[in-house]
């Protein structure tokens, strides 16, 4: 556990963080942009999961200009974790699959006739954001916050995923308190180095 003191308007606020060891839904569950096509042998981390060797049949009837993707690797080596990006190791990582939306769908949701660069990067932004939160569950890299004012319990929450948070702010933004508060807080704790 690390523990993090700091005053605000001469008040003492602490906050607590762990790892959080509950067990949460897969993010897979949730309302997502992307699909997640996953093959795998003894893993099943996507939203449709196929053997190995189905998956260059599955993917012939794919018209690719129809769809945003990525690829999706896996490094498997005790633990297995999850990026959009290749590990460059040939013997415990490769890739294991594809997060995708459609474009027609794309245009939908924005109300747009035509898919901008900058609309482009922002949906394969959202896509990348899904695997970072995916890997988080995977390898259990959630955190639980608690929040004290001196002795008194302020509030907590878990199921933090860690790698989807840029700043102490964005944990802050977490708990359920008064908009004054966390902005004081977010100002308080702005450079303590926490697991952000």
């Amino acid at each position: 556990m690390e523990t993090y003191t700091n005053f605000v308007n001469g008040e003492q606020y602490t906050i607590k963080i762990e790892y959080d060891e509950t067990e949460h839904e897969s993010p897979r569950t949730w309302d997502n942009l992307g699909t997640l096509l996953c093959w795998h042998r003894r893993y099943n981390l996507g939203d449709i999961n196929i053997l190995p060797e189905q998956a260059e049949e599955y993917l012939a009837d794919f018209n690719w200009d129809d769809y945003i993707w990525l690829p999706v690797y896996i490094y498997d080596h005790g633990m297995i974790t999850l990026r959009t990006t290749s590990f460059g190791d040939p013997w415990d990582s490769g890739q294991v699959g594809i997060i995708y939306v459609e474009k027609k769908k794309v245009r939908e949701l924005y109300k747009v006739k035509r898919i901008s660069s900058k609309l482009y990067k922002m949906i394969t932004d959202i896509l990348i954001e899904e695997i970072i939160v995916l890997d988080d569950y995977v390898t259990g890299n959630m955190i639980y916050i608690q929040l004290y004012k001196g002795d008194e319990f302020i509030d907590s929450v878990g199921g933090i995923y860690r790698n989807s948070l840029n700043s102490n702010e964005d944990l802050i933004e977490y708990l359920d308190i008064d908009r004054e508060l966390k902005k004081q807080l977010s100002i308080a704790f702005k450079d303590a180095r926490m697991w952000v």
